[in-house]
């Protein structure tokens, strides 16, 4: 800090003022990662010379190895997220329902997931209770403190939502909590067997679409519980009554205009949890159900991907071989595949959602997969089942739908080789590393003290100004078949005018702009020259490779520069929205969610002072998944 003073004296008297003056060091601090995964037994090497860009200007060097050996914990603990939704609707009641229902089912037939949730609880208890919250966890991988951003109440109801695990799988309370839950939901269906929305309401087709797949997709997973299956026949025989009016005037409609009918959604939903039931039914009830699986098979062409999906289930159910191969050609012709990411949809055809992506369509699909007799589609199903634990690695699944979705697809007809959990006392999927340099080993995991911290699925291992540093490879290593993940991260401080652009799951442009007679102009701001009173402005286009959620992005402000909006708050820029907050070198952008492609927008500034300075680099980062980071190069502003 400098104190500059000034002052006017006359005869008699003076006047003056004093100020201080911060000056910023022109070091920043550069994040720079490599992220990996392994699907398969056997050995992996990662180089490291792109972690560090120039060792003889930089200056506090830190390393860090992060491993998670068994990422399927993620996903099973997100099963409190339904648990503590308290809401009064039919829908909330119903997933809190799957939540108490699904955790006694995993208590009892999956002993290996219960003991390893029993360990994620006993360590939300404890002392290190961030170890698991994600959100919070390893703040010294991150370019933002959690407190200067939005989501601090989203990470304390995540660690809430750990310490709920006790809750869940307390075998004295079970029974208690799934009761309480059947009463609350019985509670708003009507006399007539429908749903409705709240209490008082009167009973609504698409809520009650809505809950019947909940309930018959757990009476599918978990076996029938009598008080279930009472409430969803109830439900179902009321959808059965609103299906014949609608088959009654879809005929009506094909015999006056001569042209083939339609299907909704709604009535395709009703077909879908028809066939998860599987119970007798009247010949009325059968007869509407061929009628719509017929127009259904018609239909398929121009069904999405999601609907297709369902329709696939449907038609292998009633027997419809031929057309429900064709839905799922369809369907796997629509996907992509890489060897870490699985197999997803990529296609516009393929629902997005701005709170579950495009999980819901990624689940029908395996189920889809699974209900059919191919025998070769065991591989598509592991692959699908792939990229939903690497969706997991960057989003929190903190809405229902999306948790009861992906939990849903991970355990349905699970086979051992497939990527979706490994026992806890199974040690073969953890995951461990050497660091090297040349042949000469530096660090191994193996005959470290903390290789126990693989035990419990994750481990963060440290280094700073010591011989690991020299390591230019990281060899990892393990014996299961089953999905392992990680990332090494380096961080130190280099010169501004040193930073070079980087990026890893993101690619990140920035571009200057200057208006000029009310238009804005590109321009190559390090050869151009600024006046004072300018308007100039950045225009970041910010590229995902996958979804994300929860993406900080901070841009440095030269000192001649001043926010045109100097005060923070929400922002809309096209499909882009968030919060901007103004600090007094830079500003911040918050995304609460970022799906994957192309999303631009602009930071204005006013040109207040002539001179030479220094542009500042921007850098994005997911505050979730740190390892997924990049940044801009420097660049010079000239002002006259």
């Amino acid at each position: 800090m400098l104190l500059f003073r000034f002052m006017a004296a006359g005869s008699g008297f003076s006047d003056g003022e004093e100020h201080m003056l911060p000056v910023l060091s022109n070091r920043v601090t550069v994040h720079r990662s490599i992220p990996f995964a392994m699907t398969e037994a056997g050995t992996r090497t990662v180089l490291l010379d792109t972690l560090w860009t120039d060792l003889q200007q930089a200056r506090n060097r830190h390393l860090w190895v992060e491993l998670s050996s068994r990422p399927i914990e993620y996903v099973v603990a997100a099963l409190p997220a339904l648990f503590t939704k308290n809401g009064e609707s039919a829908t909330q009641r119903a997933t809190r329902l799957y939540a108490v229902a699904l955790a006694d089912f995993i208590a009892q037939s999956r002993p290996d997931i219960h003991r390893m949730l029993t360990g994620l609880t006993t360590t939300a208890d404890s002392a290190d209770n961030h170890k698991d919250d994600l959100l919070a966890r390893h703040p010294e991988l991150k370019q933002i403190l959690l407190a200067e951003s939005p989501w601090e109440a989203q990470a304390a109801n995540e660690a809430e939502r750990l310490k709920a695990l006790s809750q869940l799988f307390d075998k004295a309370s079970a029974d208690i909590h799934r009761q309480t839950a059947i009463d609350r939901l019985r509670d708003l269906q009507t006399p007539e067997g429908g749903w409705a929305w709240f209490k008082g309401m009167p009973a609504n087709r698409h809520i009650t679409a809505d809950v019947c797949m909940v309930l018959a997709r757990l009476q599918h997973l978990t076996g029938h519980h009598p008080h279930i299956q009472t409430m969803l026949q109830r439900a179902v025989g009321y959808w059965e009554q609103c299906i014949r009016k609608d088959v009654e005037a879809l005929k009506e409609f094909e015999h006056s205009t001569h042209k083939k009918g339609y299907i909704t959604d709604n009535q395709l939903h009703y077909l879908y949890v028809r066939s998860l039931m599987q119970g007798a039914t009247s010949a009325e009830a059968q007869a509407d159900i061929r009628f719509l699986c017929e127009r259904a098979a018609l239909q398929l062409p121009q069904m999405n991907m999601h609907s297709k999906a369902l329709a696939a289930v449907v038609l292998q159910t009633q027997h419809r071989e031929r057309a429900a191969a064709t839905a799922l050609q369809s369907l796997l012709e629509h996907t992509v595949a890489t060897p870490e990411m699985g197999r997803y949809f990529d296609s516009k055809r393929a629902p997005l959602s701005s709170r579950t992506y495009r999980i819901p369509t990624q689940v029908a699909t395996i189920e889809a997969l699974h209900q059919s007799s191919d025998t070769t589609n065991r591989d598509f199903i592991d692959e699908m089942r792939l990229w939903l634990l690497q969706s997991k690695r960057t989003q929190m699944w903190e809405t229902s739908r999306a948790t009861t979705d992906a939990i849903y697809a991970l355990l349905i007809s699970e086979r051992p080789t497939a990527h979706a959990a490994s026992s806890v006392t199974d040690t073969t999927n953890t995951l461990h590393f050497s660091l090297k340099k040349g042949r000469r080993t530096l660090f191994s995991d193996v005959s470290s003290a903390k290789a126990n911290a693989h035990l419990a699925g994750h481990a963060l291992h440290g280094f700073d100004e010591s011989a690991e540093l020299q390591a230019d490879h990281l060899i990892l290593s393990k014996q299961g078949t089953q999905l392992s993940w990680g990332a090494v991260t380096a961080q130190y401080t280099l010169p501004a005018s040193a930073v070079t652009a980087y990026a890893t799951g993101w690619q990140l442009k920035e571009e200057w702009q200057v208006k000029t007679e009310g238009t804005w102009q590109t321009v190559d701001i390090t050869n151009t020259r600024l006046r004072v009173g300018q308007h100039v402005r950045r225009v970041f286009t910010l590229t995902a490779e996958r979804d994300y959620d929860f993406v900080s992005l901070r841009t440095a402000r030269a000192a001649c520069l001043t926010p045109s909006q100097p005060l923070s708050g929400y922002f809309r820029t096209n499909f882009t929205h968030g919060y901007r907050a103004i600090h007094d070198a830079s500003s911040d952008f918050f995304f609460e969610k970022l799906h994957k492609g192309t999303h631009v927008f602009t930071e204005e500034y006013l040109t207040t002072l002539s001179g030479t300075y220094h542009g500042g680099i921007t850098t994005v980062q997911c505050v979730y998944a740190p390892e997924y980071t990049a940044q801009t190069g420097s660049a010079t502003l000239w002002v006259e």
